[in-house]
């Protein structure tokens, strides 16, 4: 209970003092229909489960005993003998109690489960955030490349293209079906040393070698 907003703390307040109130009305005679007393008994069992249930229960027991004792209520009658109203009494206790229990132990089971099933909601629902930042976030990089002024090409791991500008299409006179294919199809003419190099580049090595010429074998 420790974990109530305020509006619960509010609501735990009032139940003791509705149900005492309901049930002096039943063991007085003022009210003849007894199990209306298990209205709040389900409502605390309902919203306080185990707790709410067996506060409520020793509060019934405080108020159904004395007063029947008394004269008073639904099971004093004079025809009665104290044994008779007592197992009575009883009976109307276990009844109730055991209506309550069950409301308290469903209601703590269905809280469970929601629980089980929001934690992987909430994890679902974070994949698919950042999947979607990611997908918006590649989007606005292809097109970025795409309107870049100089040739830019973006690849993958595997050589394969994700994104070129239009000017790499234009200087190399590529058609704009690049995208997915490898890097060594659009250009067969790469010598195997370069394709070398570009191995070393993909695990981090730095390599230069600005003499080098690139020519289309297609271009003259």
């Amino acid at each position: 209970m420790a974990g109530f907003p305020p509006a619960r703390w509010v609501e735990a307040g009032a139940m003791p003092a509705v149900f005492v109130a309901v049930s002096r009305l039943v063991f007085t005679g003022r009210f003849p229909y007894g199990y209306i007393g298990m209205l709040p008994m389900l409502w605390a069992a309902l919203r306080f489960e185990i707790f709410g249930m067996a506060l409520t229960m020793v509060m019934l027991t405080v108020v159904a005993v004395p007063y029947t004792a008394a004269g008073l209520g639904l099971f004093s009658n004079p025809a009665f003998a104290p044994d008779e109203w007592q197992w009575q009494v009883q009976m109307f206790l276990v009844i109730v109690a055991l209506s309550a229990l069950e409301v308290a132990v469903l209601t703590r089971q269905y809280r469970k489960a929601l629980l089980r099933l929001e934690r992987p909601y909430g994890e679902l629902e974070s994949r698919v955030i950042e999947r979607t930042a990611a997908r918006e976030n590649e989007e606005r990089l292809r097109v970025f490349i795409d309107y870049a002024p100089v040739a830019a090409p973006m690849l993958d791991r595997h050589m394969r293209y994700l994104a070129v500008s239009r000017r790499w299409l234009d200087d190399y006179r590529l058609e704009d079906v690049v995208l997915g294919r490898s890097h060594y199809l659009v250009f067969p003419e790469i010598p195997e040393q370069w394709k070398e190099v570009l191995c070393c580049a993909l695990a981090g090595e730095v390599v230069t070698a600005d003499e080098d010429r690139f020519v289309r074998a297609d271009v003259p």
